[in-house]
């Protein structure tokens, strides 16, 4: 019995490593896909700007409810106009 905890407890540990590799891997080519093929945050719909490794749904969403209500940005600080966007949640995002 206390083998087949073992082996369980082994087995879930390679898989969950094998799955977060394959999330790091994911990130990284969505981040050069992004640097090779830049969003424009004035034009992009919700699917596209769900593909900016992390930002959630809902900052997509106040994205463009910020676009439609005030206009296209014309600098990346405008995005601070945007409850919920400070400096510090744009400087992490940036890293």
């Amino acid at each position: 019995m206390l083998i087949l905890i073992f082996l369980f407890t082994t087995l879930n540990q390679d898989l969950f490593e094998t799955e977060q590799d394959k999330d790091f891997e994911t990130i990284l080519f969505e981040l050069e896909m992004l640097k090779n093929n830049p969003i424009d945050l004035n034009i992009a719909d919700l699917k596209e700007l769900s593909k900016i490794p992390f930002l959630k749904p809902v900052d997509c969403l106040k994205i463009i409810g910020y676009r439609e209500k005030l206009g296209r940005f014309e600098t990346v600080d405008d995005l601070l106009k945007i409850k919920g966007f400070n400096k510090e949640l744009m400087e992490r995002r940036a890293e």
